[in-house]
Parts: C-alpha cells; structure tokens; sequence
C-alpha cells in the first residue's frame, strides 16, 4: 500500500508536495516507484574489442529496440581519455563513422599502435534520437610480427636463442661482443638448470641461463601459458596469477600461446604474446617458428590478437 501523508489547514486536507510527486509518478504493490516509461531508448551492450596492427575490430550486442520499425542503426565513439560524463555535443565530436553502422561490428582503421584508446557505442531510432552510451573499453593496439621467428635451442651452437619480444627478432645468448643481454626478453632452452639437451623445451626467464650466471641476474622475465590456439591468441587481458620463470612447452609445443611480461630492467614492463607455428629437429638441435605480438605502452595489460 503507498502512504501519503497529510495535514489539516483551515479544515481542508491538504496533501503534502512530496505525496503529490509520489502520486503523479506512481506506487507499486511494493511500495517502489512505477518503473520507467516504456518507450525509454536500449543501448547496445557487451562491447568487446579485438585488435591488430594499427586498427580496432569492435562487437556488441544488438539493443532490444532493434526490431522497431524507427530503429537505424549505431555510432562508435573513440577518444584518447575517457569520454563517461561526456555532454552529446562532444560525443559529436568523437563519432568515428560517417554513415550509420547497421550491424554489430566495427573496424576502426584509423588506430595507431602504442596508443590508448576509450571506445563505446549507442543506438539511434527516428531522425536524431540517441539511447546511452554502451560501458565505455580502453584498448591499444600493437605491434605484430609478419612472419614467424626461428628460435633455436640454447645448446644449438651458431643458432640464436633469445628473443627481443619488441623487433620482434631472434639473437645469440652469449655475452660476449656484441653484448645482447639488454635486448632478450626470453629465450629457448630446457628444464635443465643448464639448459641440458637431454630435458624438455621450455620457453624461459634470462636470468636462468648457464645456472643462473650473475651476467645475466638482472634480466628476469614472468611468463605464463595462455592456451592453444586462435582463442587463446585472443586473449584479451594479461592474467593477474599464474606466471613464472619458464613455460614447459612439452613434447608437442606447436599451437601453444604463451604471455611473456618483459625484463624491468629501465623500470618498467612490456607485455608480449608468443604463438608457437611450428617445430623441427631432434634434442639439442630443437627449433622452433614463432609468432609474436608486443605491446608498445609500457606496464598496460591488455594485448588483443588479430582477428
């Protein structure tokens, strides 16, 4: 039952103003306001990126208006800060499509790597009717690879090792002239302490190799096992749990994608992908092709892989 109350003035019940709103917009059985009015415009929702050198693929769920006869279509907003509290004058400003997006993907061409993004989207219906903005996403895309790199096994003699996640390219392991410490971020080796040839291939930390050689102390990499395959390529954030010094890649590695968060050593951390297309050769002259993405923003943890 909904209560007004009321008082008495010069003989008249007078309904108080704060009754009178109650009224005016309703009680349920429950005692809550009537729900909102139903022709009260859905935004689209679930936004979701996926991302590749210098472009943005974006997806979203359809509003639950979209069968209306008046329903048009989307717009896709894109800002380098984020846009929530953004007045619909300066959405204007940040629309990325010139015609409207009739269905539920976008590819945003436009992007450059290395930097940060804040996306969302909104319906329009009729001429000029818009509904809310979907939950804003920041994404950034990054560098990749065109083709695979070769990494060979650390005791492979004349074959480089180590891999720079940001060229990406491959270099030997000794620390001898040219000295490439700086430029490793992991390498290939086996679950020996000294990369013995008669071990399992792993992918791992520099500062493992020769037993853990003081040359080499600074150089620490975290890496962690995402999965196999193109799902696990397209994984959208870096995990918060689960890294390590190496990553045992098994008697079959091919197919496995693999997180690596770079050496700190000038104070901060990059985020890199590497998935495993191939391997050949028998122990202690193992190789394996590579594909590797880099994240150029340092200490960001998403890294989104080509669609």
């Amino acid at each position: 039952m909904c209560n007004v109350s009321m008082q008495r003035t010069a003989g008249f019940v007078v309904l108080l103003t704060a009754a009178v709103l109650v009224l005016v917009a309703g009680c349920g059985e429950d005692g809550t306001t009537a729900p909102p009015p139903v022709n009260e415009f859905a935004p689209p929702t679930n936004l979701a990126v996926v991302n590749g050198p210098n472009e943005v693929l974006l997806r979203w769920q359809a509003s639950t208006d979209a069968a209306d006869s008046d329903f048009k279509g989307y717009h896709v907003y894109r800002h380098t800060s984020t846009m929530v509290g953004a007045t619909d004058a300066q959405l204007l400003t940040y629309k990325r499509n010139s015609a409207v997006i009739t269905s539920t993907t976008y590819i945003d061409g436009t992007a450059l790597n290395g930097t940060k993004y804040y996306y969302a989207v909104r319906a329009l219906r009729g001429s000029s009717e818009l509904s809310t903005p979907t939950s804003e996403y920041d994404t950034a895309p990054r560098r990749e690879g065109n083709d695979p790199i070769d990494l060979a096994e650390f005791k492979y003699a004349g074959q480089p090792s180590g891999l720079n996640c940001a060229t990406p390219q491959a270099y030997a392991m000794e620390s001898s002239s040219p000295d490439n410490r700086s430029f490793i971020d992991c390498y290939l080796g086996t679950m020996g302490n000294d990369d013995e040839t008669n071990q399992a291939l792993v992918l791992k930390s520099p500062h493992l190799v020769l037993n853990h050689s003081t040359n080499w102390a600074n150089r620490v990499a975290e890496l962690v096992l995402l999965g196999t395959g193109q799902t696990a390529w397209d994984t959208p954030n870096a995990p918060t749990t689960g890294w390590a010094s190496q990553v045992e890649l098994g008697t079959n590695p091919v197919g496995k994608v693999i997180a690596v968060r770079t050496p700190g050593g000038t104070g901060v951390r990059h985020y890199a992908k590497v998935w495993i297309q191939g391997v050949s050769g028998t122990a202690g002259f193992r190789v394996i092709s590579a594909t590797v993405a880099y994240q150029e923003i340092a200490d960001y943890p998403r890294f989104f892989a080509g669609r």
